[in-house]
């Protein structure tokens, strides 16, 4: 009976003992009581966080002002200045919430497809896509019936068109690195859209993610929000800093990606920043023989069409949603770059 009252007394003690270590030595254990703890319950060790990644902060609710979208732009360019290729993440102030932004897939949204109108005239207001400053390659306007596809809500970057030759996809050749205004290969411009970029360099991205470029069709009838706007992002008229252009903004460059537009489930940037190289050939006259189901372009050319306007654009009637450029495409400029478009079936991802 004495044996059992020692024993008994010993364990409390040992009891009393192990609670007052705990207490005051947490970490004696191989674990703080503030440790997180992961999906099962067990206490995780805390780790210093990696010097070239910013812990991740939850994304803005709504747009900046103006003010505020410019302060973001400099810090964001400040900070890509001081790290290396190490593939940094953005910063999370000024992206969607998207956990594949930085894929090389990147981030889609789905346009609806249906029946739409295309082009524009400037002879009749009550007419639809009535515009005064349309051109003769705008007209005549028909109508057209698009098929849902998926779109990058962003022009894609350096940092995924890096990713791509990295995996043997796309080429060196096929984008500019001579600097200045080129965005490809400098300091500080991996979240900046690639620039310089040619039309069979872009066309390769696109294949890369089992996508492809959009059609001209496609690309207006996105940035059409409503069917008679002028310009894209709900027809509002550009303006500075929210459409990055060289008129009245004194743009000198592009600006990176989610930066320029409004947070909302919509393609990005589709007036202003870049050029956007499409899938069609130009001719000014296929308005007037074009298939109305899903067409595609000429079958042959010797240009292909851009569209949407750029940091370089003088004047915003070269921002409307039914303007029309091209160029060579073995150009390489520094106004051109481009997104990709998957069809509804294949998804987004």
């Amino acid at each position: 009976m004495v044996k059992k009252r020692w024993l008994l007394l010993a364990l409390l003690i040992l009891g009393v003992g192990l609670l007052l270590v705990r207490v005051l030595n947490p970490t004696f254990f191989g674990a703080s009581s503030d440790s997180p703890a992961d999906p099962d319950g067990n206490a995780t060790p805390e780790t210093t966080p990696s010097p070239s990644k910013t812990a991740p902060t939850a994304a803005p609710e709504i747009t900046p002002p103006p003010s505020e979208r410019i302060r973001l732009m400099t810090e964001l360019n400040a900070k890509f200045a001081k790290v290396d290729s190490k593939d940094p993440d953005p910063d999370p102030r000024v992206t969607m919430p998207c956990s594949f932004r930085w894929s090389p897939r990147g981030c889609m949204v789905r346009v609806p497809g249906g029946k739409v109108f295309m082009g524009a005239q400037s002879t009749d207001a009550k007419e639809p896509n009535y515009d005064p400053n349309a051109r003769k390659d705008e007209d005549p306007v028909h109508e057209v019936d698009i098929t849902p596809f998926w779109m990058h809500q962003d022009e894609v970057t350096n940092y995924h068109f890096k990713k791509c030759i990295a995996a043997g996809a796309c080429s060196k050749t096929s984008v500019a690195v001579s600097g200045g205004v080129f965005n490809f290969g400098r300091q500080g411009r991996l979240p900046h859209p690639v620039n310089g970029v040619s039309w069979d360099g872009a066309q390769s991205y696109c294949r890369w993610i089992g996508g492809r470029l959009p059609t001209e069709a496609e690309w207006e009838h996105a940035a059409r929000t409503n069917p008679d706007d002028i310009y894209p992002d709900n027809g509002r008229t550009p303006t500075c800093p929210r459409v990055i252009m060289k008129n009245g903004c004194g743009a000198e460059s592009t600006a990176p990606m989610h930066v320029t537009s409004d947070l909302h489930q919509a393609p990005f940037s589709l007036a202003g920043n870049l050029l956007e190289w499409v899938g069609d050939y130009y001719e000014a006259s296929y308005y007037e023989r074009s298939p109305t189901r899903d067409p595609r372009g000429p079958a042959h050319g010797t240009s292909r069409v851009l569209r949407g306007g750029s940091w370089m654009s003088e004047s915003i009637a070269e921002l409307r949603s039914a303007y029309r450029t091209r160029d060579d495409p073995t150009a390489q400029m520094p106004d051109i770059g481009f997104r990709c478009v998957r069809s509804s079936a294949h998804g987004a991802h």
